[in-house]
């Protein structure tokens, strides 16, 4: 069992200067080997994924396929970086051996001797974020300097882990950035030169996701209803979920911080939105999210 576990992986990143988030049970999570038998190298990797990071990292640490732990790091679009487990992790699979300042990896013992960074990249020929390839840098450098690499020869891509023993096997990382064109891996002695020289660039701080712009505030309470019908308030949560709540006279925002849009509508609105069961704090979930084309089209006040 590998004695090694870098519950430090947080501060190094974030004294760095990366945003830095760690995932639910990171400081216990590993592959069945434990921790690492020895650090000896960085590996870089792209996720192969165009979901969400939520639905990339619950893959990546939560899944039951058995793969789990797939890397210890990833590493979002926007630059921001996730730890998920302490421990050695499953990513490099077959490959080496490769000799690296520190000593050996032994031929397809990557997992026990690498820290694992999953990129989210689709893959194909998908550019990647200048605040992503800046982070990729900062954070590759970070760890050389945190556990004794040599930038210039401990950072390896996946696909040149495999080439010694199973050529062809991985490409990863590939795509448009400083270090290729098109759908090309990834040229890792400039990669590498990067990483090592100069002042690292700049992170900087992911921005927040954009709220939109709100809806207009609804009239005066409370609300004239000529038609005498039922009115309905519509409201999108920031995860873009739509709830229903009915009401006579003016409800608006519940809570200012989870509902940033809403409409009020009149009459017939149970018949065009489908409408599923579970009160939360007397609103129903509309059971999928609803864009501002469909309200409109439902008619707003």
């Amino acid at each position: 069992m590998g004695a090694i576990w870098l519950f430090d992986l947080p501060d190094v990143l974030a004294d760095a200067g990366l945003a830095v988030d760690v995932w639910p049970g990171w400081e216990i999570r590993a592959r069945s080997s434990g921790g690492y038998d020895a650090v000896r190298a960085v590996f870089a990797h792209h996720t192969a994924s165009k979901t969400s990071p939520a639905s990339d990292m619950s893959y990546m640490w939560d899944s039951t396929s058995g793969d789990q732990p797939i890397g210890a790091l990833y590493l979002a679009r926007d630059g921001r970086i996730t730890v998920g487990a302490a421990g050695a992790t499953n990513t490099q699979g077959k490959g080496g051996p490769w000799t690296l300042s520190t000593g050996t990896i032994p031929k397809d013992q990557g997992n026990s001797y690498g820290i694992a960074i999953e990129a989210a990249n689709g893959g194909t020929g998908e550019p990647w974020p200048a605040a992503q390839t800046d982070a990729y840098i900062v954070a590759c450098r970070a760890l050389c300097h945190a556990y004794g690499l040599d930038p210039a020869r401990d950072v390896l891509a996946h696909w040149e882990w495999v080439e010694p023993s199973c050529p062809g096997r991985k490409v990863d990382p590939v795509g448009p950035s400083p270090w290729a064109a098109g759908a090309q891996s990834w040229n890792m002695d400039a990669f590498r030169a990067d990483v090592t020289g100069g002042e690292p660039p700049d992170p900087g701080t992911p921005e927040p996701p954009d709220p939109g712009t709100p809806w207009p505030e609804p009239g005066p309470d409370p609300i004239p209803n000529p038609e005498g019908d039922d009115m309905l308030v519509i409201a999108l949560d920031r995860n873009g979920t739509a709830w229903v709540g009915n009401g006579i006279t003016r409800i608006g925002i519940p809570d200012e911080d989870t509902f940033f849009r809403y409409v009020l509508v009149w009459g017939n609105v149970g018949r065009l939105v489908n409408v599923s069961g579970g009160a939360v704090d007397g609103w129903d979930d509309v059971g999928a999210p609803v864009d501002a084309f469909t309200l409109n089209a439902l008619g707003q006040v």
